[in-house]
């Protein structure tokens, strides 16, 4: 699909030849991640729970974008990948089982993003965004469920990167 656009774009000499890879990618990245977020929505809504699929969704993603973590090797593998965490997120929040562990899930956020920084060249950016998380906590905290889910799906994400990073030092 991103094809078609981008040579319609080329058509209509919107864009130059020698940047038609980059908007393939581009184009791809953006209909992917989009298509990835409208299923966990759409699951949501069959599951009656769009109101936390949506506001975890929104306190996710600047967080994954700033973290990073595991990444699948393909597109279709981190596809079925996302969509079955997410769903499995979906399940520990229906029957409350991470609402018993909330601080301590704060308190792990806390350390990874601590490391993270660290280690990181964007320190004063992800040092705001980290400020900015947990004034949404004191200011609403009817958002801090949804909250400590999305951290909860980033720390997974990032101690998985993490401990697939030390395997394959050691191999």
């Amino acid at each position: 699909m991103s094809d078609l656009i981008v040579s319609k774009l080329l058509k209509y000499d919107l864009i130059v030849k020698e940047d038609v890879k980059i908007y393939e990618y581009g184009l791809f990245v953006l209909l992917f991640n989009l298509s990835s977020v409208l299923i966990a929505l759409c699951t949501g809504i069959i599951l009656n729970e769009f109101q936390f699929c949506a506001y975890t969704l929104l306190l996710y993603i600047p967080i994954r974008m700033l973290l990073g973590g595991y990444h699948c090797q393909t597109p279709k593998t981190c596809f079925i990948f996302f969509e079955c965490f997410f769903m499995m997120l979906i399940f520990l929040y229906k029957i409350g089982l991470i609402n018993k562990y909330m601080m301590g899930i704060e308190y792990i956020f806390l350390i990874i993003f601590l490391h993270n920084l660290i280690i990181s060249d964007k320190k004063i950016l992800k040092a705001i965004v980290l400020l900015l998380y947990y004034f949404v906590l004191v200011l609403v905290p009817v958002l801090k469920p949804y909250f400590i889910y999305s951290i909860l799906m980033n720390e997974i994400l990032y101690l998985l990167d993490i401990i697939l990073k030390m395997e394959n030092r050691v191999d």
